[in-house]
């Protein structure tokens, strides 16, 4: 007051070299003319500190009437003069804090932006501006955030450059109530702040931070007063060795899968544990988690969809569904229990179980022992998991790729459908016509099946263009609609038929398990007998070379031959005998071989066959599933594809059979080779030899004449592991 009375009779006020001014005011008229004459006496402040108060009745106001109020003073109008101008002052304040009584603020709003917009606008080195408060009551919260928006709304009214201004306030809408949520839907719209300068830019921030102090003091209100909820708050912030391009949360624990830019999938806990990081090797280029959160679905640029464990990340099943970049995934599970046509709860029964023991599991990799973390071991617990549990649920991965094709698949396993948006046409309501458009160039962003499984929602980008031939001479005239467009697609029929297909997915999806471990026996299979083979031909290959070189023109089978019909042994065949296989080379090829075969027959009879039969089994139950044309011919169950599939597993069987014969007779002949062959190095060696096991002459010449320079078992092992492609017509 004394101060806006020198100001008032031009009195002289004294130079200040403080560098922090605070100023205590009521925010009467008469106050601003004080507060002008001590910032233009204070060149060097750079803090301002406006500790805002409730007026008082004391002298102030007596004196304030008696020199102002004759004065036609207008506060609003000196602050937009020229006569203040503080050109020291512009150089060094960087920061205004305005605190305390803030409703006494906005009753005085006029002269507040005023005075904001000044300081706003001049102060070149303007760093920050604070306006804070204390808590009010809950009545005068929505009546503070209006008049806050109308300060908001002439602040920027007021300013000397045009921008678009809008409000977005990021907090936790949905813990509104309804009638809360009405007062304040207006304020959600998009934020656009301009890119001007800093100082441009402050008045767009200051206002934000006003809005989001009031919303959030009414929300804490509305709120239980004893938690204190906050909407949204800053956990941790930690650094990543990558950019992380994808983050997923698991639905059913605190899990966040991450991937990085270079195409590693990370597996972190809520507090930022690693739980475990894998790299497939390709790039990355979608992510989603299955309902139950047990497996995380890797879409892949080859267009390979891949199934990983979320307890280690290991490879449980891939699928080739695309031929270009999976671009996004959504896997949704239906909640409901399945009904049949009457209401009733429907179970199907898996009669499997009733006649087969446990599915066989996948052998284990030459040289893995028990009590290893071999990743076979793993990999089938992990995979039996996924199995048991997916089949508990009805659910559906959908995989959409950049060129606009979406496949569906049960459990994530058997694939039941494939679509492609280009070949779609349908009516849009943007013209007032009856005319049907497609999409041009359209490439997918984002699908989503509903929870009733009834309807996918599809985002994509293209051209709509009309389906005719006039269209076609717009486009070329550019009249086609671009942009992004959502499409939703009636899939009913996955509701409708769901039970059917929940069968014949169980069905399908267990036959695919079987064949896996089918796949993999026969590769464990061929491994171990294509090593015993190498030992083999290792050890005997020499003698070729010392036939040469003693200027022979037979064969080794010749020469075995001689020397089992009782002629004289040649030199070679003495000087491998004796020196290059001797009697304990012999006895250690015997074992390597006679073991594979015994460890091969060991694997057809706990693992092949067992899936072999029970493939035939299941095959059996899709055909008489198949024969109930009215319910399961809609769904692709054709009745003779089944028969011809079932036909193919019986043949599976009765090959599985001739095999074991065919190894069993190998192996015999094998170890009785082997018996006689010791035999003439004891002879030659002339050591006794009563101890050594018989042999049979007629099993040695076959031996030699059929099976020392062939393979049959090699044969049979690599027809069954070759890629065939087989045509069938629909």
């Amino acid at each position: 007051m004394v101060l806006s009375i020198m100001s008032v009779k031009h009195r002289p006020f004294p130079s200040l070299k403080c560098k922090r001014l605070t100023v205590k005011t009521s925010m009467k008229k008469w106050d601003f003319l004080g507060i002008a004459s001590l910032l233009q006496s204070s060149p060097y402040v750079e803090t301002l500190v406006m500790d805002i108060k409730s007026p008082d009745n004391s002298g102030s106001e007596f004196l304030g009437r008696r020199y102002f109020h004759t004065r036609k003073f207008n506060e609003v109008s000196h602050w937009k003069s020229k006569k203040i101008h503080f050109k020291s002052l512009l150089q060094y304040l960087k920061t205004v804090k305005i605190c305390g009584c803030v409703e006494r603020l906005f009753h005085r709003k006029e002269v507040f932006i005023s005075v904001v917009q000044f300081l706003l606008k001049n102060a070149k080195v303007l760093e920050k501006m604070v306006i804070s408060e204390a808590l009010v009551t809950q009545n005068q919260h929505m009546s503070s955030l209006t008049v806050t928006v109308t300060v908001t709304e002439s602040l920027f009214s007021s300013l000397l450059f045009s921008v678009r201004f809008s409000l977005y306030i990021s907090i936790s809408y949905s813990l509104f109530s309804s009638q809360k949520r009405r007062r304040l839907h207006w304020l959600r719209r998009s934020v656009f702040l301009p890119s001007f300068s800093r100082v441009a830019q402050f008045p767009f921030l200051l206002c934000l931070a006003l809005i989001e102090q009031y919303l959030r003091s009414f929300l804490a209100m509305e709120t239980d007063e004893d938690q204190r909820v906050i909407p949204f708050q800053l956990q941790f912030d930690k650094p990543v060795a990558s950019q992380i391009k994808i983050a997923e949360w698991n639905p059913e624990k605190d899990l966040l899968a991450m991937v990085t830019e270079d195409s590693k999938i990370l597996l972190h806990r809520f507090n930022w544990q690693r739980l475990w990081t894998i790299s497939p090797g390709r790039c990355i280029t979608s992510l989603c988690w299955r309902p139950d959160g047990k497996a995380i679905a890797v879409g892949l640029e080859d267009g390979t969809v891949s199934l990983h464990d979320v307890e280690n990340g290991k490879l449980l099943r891939s699928l080739k569904s695309h031929t270009v970049a999976v671009v996004c995934l959504n896997w949704e599970e239906d909640g409901h229990l399945i009904r049949d046509d009457n209401g009733n709860i429907s179970t199907y029964e898996d009669r499997t179980s009733r006649f087969f023991p446990p599915a066989p599991r996948v052998p284990r990799m030459p040289g893995v022992v028990s009590g290893d973390t071999g990743f076979m071991d793993d990999n089938e617990d992990s995979f039996r998991e996924l199995s048991n549990s997916s089949h508990q649920r009805f659910n559906i991965l959908c995989s959409g790729d950049k060129d606009g094709s979406i496949c569906f698949s049960i459990f994530g396993i058997f694939p039941i459908g494939k679509i492609n948006i280009h070949k779609f046409c349908f009516p849009t309501p943007l013209v007032g016509t009856q005319a049907t458009y497609r999409l041009l160039n359209a490439s997918i962003y984002k699908v989503a099946l509903s929870k009733d499984l009834c309807h996918l929602i599809v985002m994509c980008s293209g051209e709509l263009i009309e389906d005719n031939d006039a269209s076609r001479d717009r486009r070329t005239a550019g009249h086609g609609m671009h942009g992004l467009h959502s499409l939703m697609l009636d899939t009913s029929i996955f509701w409708k038929r769901k039970n059917e297909l929940h069968q014949v997915a169980q069905q399908a999806s267990n036959i695919e398990d079987l064949t896996e471990v089918i796949r993999a026996s026969l590769s464990v299979m061929c491994k171990q007998w294509s090593d015993a083979m190498h030992t083999f031909h290792e050890k005997f290959d020499p003698l070729s070379t010392l036939i040469i070189d003693h200027g022979l023109d037979s064969s080794p089978q010749e020469e075995f031959l001689s020397l089992l019909g009782g002629a004289r042994t040649s030199p070679p065949v003495h000087q491998f005998l004796v020196n290059s296989l001797s009697e304990v080379g012999a006895k250690r090829v015997s074992k390597v071989v006679c073991g594979a075969g015994k460890e091969l027959q060991l694997i057809v009879l706990n693992h092949l066959q067992p899936a072999a039969e029970i493939i035939g089994f299941r095959m059996g139950e899709l055909r008489g599933l198949s024969r109930w044309r009215a319910r399961y011919q809609g769904v692709g169950l054709d009745e003779t594809l089944i028969n011809n599939a079932t036909e193919k597993a019986g043949m599976l069987l009765v090959q599985v059979e001739r095999f074991m014969r065919v190894l069993s007779s190998v192996v015999q002949q094998f170890s009785n080779f082997f018996n006689w062959l010791l035999k003439c190095i004891k002879l030659l060696m002339s050591e006794p030899s009563d101890q050594l096991l018989p042999y049979n002459s007629e099993l040695a010449v076959i031996f030699l004449k059929f099976l020392y320079d062939q393979d049959p078992v090699r044969k049979l092992l690599e027809l069954s592991e070759a890629d065939c492609d087989i045509e069938i017509e629909l």
